[in-house]
């Protein structure tokens, strides 16, 4: 019994750690009442509580029980409600701010709010997914660019989709592109990795410059 408590304490935490936005974790809009949080805690209880369902997940449980703990908080609900607001005005000055060609500015006010929650089905996670996304894009492929961000820049917001399993195909190219234009060939190999484990199209670019890379490599082991 104890090794299980001290293993349900070792998912909790670490699943503490991973949670960003509990209103994202329970699927609600910021600033909800907190009888809305305890109406949406419990229908999510009944799903995914182990000992409630045969599909339930400890981990997805604990990741719920500390969502619903920090926001039945009282300062805790006023501290995520003004992240969430944080997050929005973010959201919507980097993508005026790309509109106009400013992409250098508007990759800073993108990362302005901090790291965040994984992007999620609410109308939040998809807004900012779906900015992310086009920010990243216009940024490789050069779009109505006034300023351009650096490559640390694109490698962050490469790194902010990868982690949240965001990255497209076109992304996924447009990275590899834009990486060996700026002579970052390990970075530029980091996306065709990608590629091929996650099954993604292969654009024109990326395969031509592999086989050169394999043919090199073949005519330097024959002599």
């Amino acid at each position: 019994m104890l090794a299980s408590r001290r293993g349900r304490a070792v998912v909790a935490a670490r699943v503490r750690g991973l949670c960003g936005c509990p209103y994202e974790t329970l699927g609600l809009r910021p600033g909800v009442p907190t009888a809305d949080v305890r109406h949406k805690y419990l229908q999510l209880a009944r799903q995914n509580h182990p000992d409630a369902t045969h599909r339930g997940c400890p981990e997805r449980m604990a990741q719920i029980n500390a969502a619903y703990e920090r926001l039945v908080d009282p300062q805790h609900q006023a501290e995520e409600a003004a992240a969430a607001e944080r997050r929005r005005a973010s959201t919507a000055g980097s993508a005026a701010l790309a509109e106009a060609g400013h992409m250098k500015e508007a990759f800073a006010a993108f990362f302005a709010c901090g790291e965040e929650a994984a992007a999620s089905r609410t109308s939040e996670g998809v807004a900012r997914a779906e900015a992310a996304h086009g920010l990243f894009l216009a940024a490789c492929e050069r779009r109505r660019a006034r300023s351009l961000p650096s490559h640390a820049q694109i490698v962050e917001l490469w790194s902010w989709l990868l982690r949240r399993g965001l990255v497209s195909a076109e992304a996924c190219n447009a990275y590899f592109s834009a990486s060996i234009r700026a002579g970052q060939a390990k970075a530029a190999m980091e996306a065709y990795r990608h590629a091929e484990a996650a099954g993604l199209e292969q654009g024109t670019h990326m395969r031509s410059y592999i086989r050169q890379v394999r043919n090199y490599k073949a005519s330097r082991e024959q002599g």
